[in-house]
């Protein structure tokens, strides 16, 4: 493929002097030039991968507008190449998907599908920036570009029905570029596709939608308030107290920044349950709270992927609903340290005792990336190679809901984000802690003094967080 779209750009770059194309015609030709399709002529195999598509974008427009332009006696000697060229683009087409937009619109839709099984992982790129990540047990934005903080989302069921698409809220003109689809299994790329986005700026004499307002958003929405925990906490309380009359509210809705249902507390015994799945069996408010005015919701298991704002809405009898509270959560991985030469490094990990005998616990290393499979409660299957021989858990860890990992001879290469994954029948997501791991390098004259058997690991330092409301 990488030769067939040199060869095409390279043809193109001859043609365009032999046949005279007019200025206008070679505005539309992005592809001339073979620096322009694959970056640089220095080193230009790195780049075709992700110029491909876009590449043969500009190739489909440039020979449609070829063909347009007025005939040249060179105009029978260039048809054959034209056609190959429209068919190159047509057999690739599901490289080069091409969306556009008004910039104003609600949101827009990048589609991707693909096979996925256990294990995968698909991540949205675009260049060298993380726009959204999945993988089985839910989002993955700890490391996703500011610019996309509380605009996308993806299908919960994303990861078992093969429908990856993207929905990017609120687009913008600086929102244009070629993105990525990339699925992950097992830290290896299984299958990539591609699609331009293309965000149209309003015309002059268009009136932006109200709903852009500046000074609305500030006069509807209360401030937000931040709330931090440590990964591995039992669970964390979302505050939300109102003085105001509820006596004809008929509904209190706890949504996330991705527009999911969080939790619902509904007066309507008929509503249907549509709470997302990623919440399911983890949400709690207190009896009665249209009573007490207390609309604070527990959110049990907190992990990393649960790091978003969250929205405490009412509804009434009539008029639209209100606003009470906006609150943005933070779950810190646990740091641990340890020097490089320490005979072991511990990983702690309590929680729940008595799991069933089918839960599965998997311990990851996920950042550096590729994600690599550190240890697996029950079996050596897929671990990398890098950890082989040198990590453990305790016995019984289902039973005594002891976790803990212990890594062997950690040594500077091991530094990195590590989690353990926790998760029921049907690949059902029950609960996760994060780490990171600094590995300190030791300096030559510490030998002398210090036991190599020695080892330091730093716990938790922030207790379980209890319900601190009115009683």
């Amino acid at each position: 493929m990488t030769n067939r779209i040199l060869n095409v750009c390279m043809t193109l770059r001859m043609n365009a002097t032999a046949v005279h194309m007019s200025d206008a015609v070679s505005s539309h030709c992005k592809c001339f030039y073979y620096e322009d399709c694959l970056g640089t002529s220095a080193g230009f195999p790195s780049k075709v991968k992700e110029n491909v598509s876009v590449c043969l974008c500009h190739l489909s427009a440039c020979v449609s507008a070829y063909l347009s332009d007025r005939p040249t006696p060179q105009m029978s000697s260039f048809k054959e190449f034209a056609v190959f060229v429209v068919v190159l683009h047509v057999s690739q087409h599901a490289l080069c998907v091409e969306v556009e937009v008004d910039e104003g619109q609600e949101s827009v839709l990048l589609p991707c599908h693909s096979n996925v099984s256990v294990g995968s992982t698909v991540l949205w790129g675009r260049s060298s920036l993380r726009v959204h990540a999945r993988d089985q047990s839910g989002d993955v934005l700890q490391h996703q570009d500011h610019r996309y903080v509380n605009r996308t989302s993806m299908r919960a069921d994303a990861l078992h029905g093969g429908d990856l698409s993207l929905t990017l809220r609120k687009p913008v003109i600086n929102d244009s570029d070629n993105y990525t689809c990339t699925v992950r299994q097992f830290g290896k790329d299984q299958d990539s596709k591609e699609v331009q986005l293309t965000v149209k700026g309003q015309g002059p004499d268009t009136d932006p939608p109200e709903s852009y307002s500046a000074l609305e958003l500030q006069v509807a929405e209360p401030p937000v308030q931040q709330l931090e925990v440590i990964s591995g906490v039992e669970s964390v309380q979302l505050p939300c107290r109102t003085t105001a009359e509820l006596h004809d509210v008929v509904k209190v809705e706890w949504t996330d920044s991705g527009d999911r249902k969080v939790h619902v507390h509904s007066c309507v015994p008929e509503e249907p349950e549509d709470q997302n799945q990623v919440y399911r069996d983890r949400t709690e408010m207190r009896e009665d709270p249209l009573r007490t005015g207390n609309l604070s919701l527990t959110l049990r298991f907190p992990t990393v992927r649960d790091n978003r704002t969250y929205t405490c809405s009412v509804y009434s009898r009539a008029g639209p609903p209100r606003v009470e509270t906006r609150v943005e959560l933070q779950v810190r991985a646990q740091q641990v340290e340890v020097d490089s030469g320490a005979e072991s490094v511990q990983l702690p990990f309590e929680t729940t005792a008595d799991l069933p005998e089918d839960t599965l616990v998997v311990w990851w290393c996920d950042e550096p990336e590729p994600a690599k499979k550190v240890h697996e409660h029950g079996t050596e299957s897929d671990q990398h190679e890098v950890y082989r021989g040198r990590t453990r858990m305790r016995e019984d860890p289902l039973n005594t809901g002891i976790f803990t990992l212990t890594l062997n001879r950690p040594a500077v290469r091991d530094a990195g984000t590590y989690a353990c994954r926790v998760y029921g029948a049907g690949l059902i997501f029950l609960r996760e802690k994060t780490f990171q791991l600094t590995v300190k390098e030791r300096r030559p004259e510490e030998d002398e003094n210090v036991d190599n058997r020695g080892r330091r690991s730093f716990t938790d330092p922030t207790p379980l967080m209890t319900d601190q409301s009115d009683r």
